[in-house]
């Protein structure tokens, strides 16, 4: 028999969460939180239903030996489609522009994020920057689906990605820093306490202020 496969949780504020980069993003989201920039962030339990099941009723006759059994049963064609996304959260006009637009006309295309109301509400799916298993195609399509049949729009993040283009959240640091002296690429030109990343993250005071 093989090694039985160790699934791997993962926790923020005793909160469970499917990965790492989604406890990465829940740091940068609580990061604004506390310096006002957010009003609350949740991760998402409610499912969303896209299409509902497709299904027909048909009458079963089973022949026994002294008579006909008929049943009324029901036969599903196509599954239903639901998704869930991974976080929403509610900006404020403080993070207006630095973090998010508003889907519309004058939309920042620069923008990490885009919300479609005056709520300032979005949702947030967290894929890894290396997607081994194709899940970031099939999530575009959900993307897309949301966005053409109910007008709900999903943030697709990467959140090394994010700490590279805004800011690295405090908590996060230490999860990019050398332990030991690396192997590879970096061997003998980085040691403990280095950077991992080919950048020098930025805090949100320093981002804020352009550094």
């Amino acid at each position: 028999m093989g090694k039985e496969k160790i699934k791997i949780t993962h926790q923020y504020q005793g909160i469970l969460m499917d990965s790492r980069e989604e406890v990465w993003m829940a740091m940068w989201l609580q990061e604004l939180q506390n310096e006002g920039y957010i009003e609350f962030w949740e991760r998402v339990t409610k499912t969303i239903e896209i299409f509902p099941a497709v299904k027909f009723d048909y009458t079963k006759e089973t022949v026994l030996k002294t008579k006909t059994k008929v049943e009324e049963k029901s036969f599903t064609l196509l599954q239903d489609l639901e998704y869930t996304p991974d976080f929403s959260v509610r900006w404020n006009r403080k993070s207006y522009k630095k973090f998010f637009s508003v889907i519309g006309d004058n939309i920042d295309p620069k923008s990490w994020f885009f919300c479609k109301n005056s709520w300032f509400e979005g949702f947030i799916e967290v894929k890894p920057n290396f997607d081994q298993n194709g899940k970031t195609a099939k999530f575009s399509i959900i993307q897309k689906i949301l966005w053409n049949t109910q007008k709900t729009f999903i943030d697709l993040i990467q959140p090394e990605k994010l700490f590279e283009g805004t800011f690295m959240p405090k908590e996060a640091m230490e999860d990019f820093k050398y332990k030991k002296s690396p192997t590879g690429k970096n061997k003998g030109k980085k040691g403990p306490g280095d950077w991992k990343t080919d950048y020098i993250p930025k805090t949100l005071k320093e981002f804020l202020n352009g550094k």
